[in-house]
């Protein structure tokens, strides 16, 4: 199987079908430049058209309140909000576990709640991929299948190219962000930047990674990212969270 925390190579698919799939991932990135919900929707849909017979996939975001996150069919967003709302399902097993789930439905008996839920959707078959590997922790993509045929050697090697390939594309898109916003901080405050100068020193980091430590602490201090940013120039380090 391919590995997430590894670069995709060709040889690891068909070759066409690996360079196709990852120039249509790369479209949507750029494409898609001041909007990366839209470049994710894209992304996601782009890689459930990859797996062979055609699949919904759906992105769950897990932590203490499971939450669904994005979906290329609203069947798909239904199976990803039902496994939040009953605490299980294959999704936040992946999640839980931090491996590969493959499940048929047609014989499964870990999630009973779950699988009785899913007669009303044409879905046979479950493969959920934990992304944490690639820079996405708490974070499953999911493919919901219609038939078992992606389930043979074949198809999970282009359902594990397809994954792998979204993962990409989300690392893409997420510094895409970071750098979006660490210019417009550099832009409309120098108390931001003074503070990102500081960490930079301190503690040997880029300025792309000296922001991301001040969003965190923002985001977890509740705490305005000029606050801790005046912490940061008054003290020299990073308040504690």
């Amino acid at each position: 199987m391919t590995s997430l925390s590894e670069p995709i190579k060709p040889r690891d698919a068909c070759d066409t079908a690996a360079v196709d799939l990852l120039l249509e991932l790369a479209r949507h990135v750029v494409t898609e430049p001041e909007c990366d919900e839209h470049a994710l929707a894209a992304a996601l849909r782009t890689a459930a058209a990859a797996v062979p017979g055609g699949a919904w996939a759906a992105v769950l975001l897990g932590g203490e309140r499971p939450k669904h996150c994005a979906a290329s069919h609203p069947h798909a967003a239904q199976l990803d909000e039902l496994q939040c709302q009953l605490g299980s399902g294959p999704s936040l097993a992946a999640l839980s576990t931090d491996a590969v789930v493959l499940s048929d439905l047609r014989c499964e008996d870990r999630w009973p709640d779950f699988v009785r839920a899913t007669p009303a959707v044409p879905v046979q078959a479950v493969l959920s991929y934990p992304l944490a590997a690639a820079g996405h922790p708490d974070t499953a993509l999911t493919f919901y299948l219609g038939d078992l045929e992606p389930v043979g050697t074949q198809g999970l090697s282009r359902c594990n190219l397809a994954a792998a390939g979204f993962a990409l594309a989300c690392r893409a898109i997420k510094e895409r962000d970071n750098a979006r916003q660490l210019r417009l901080a550099l832009e409309s405050n120098r108390q931001i930047g003074a503070a990102i100068g500081i960490l930079m020193h301190t503690y040997r980091i880029t300025d792309s990674e000296a922001f991301d430590l001040l969003r965190v602490t923002s985001q977890h201090g509740h705490r305005k990212l000029r606050e801790i940013a005046d912490d940061v120039v008054f003290t020299g380090v990073l308040p504690p969270q």
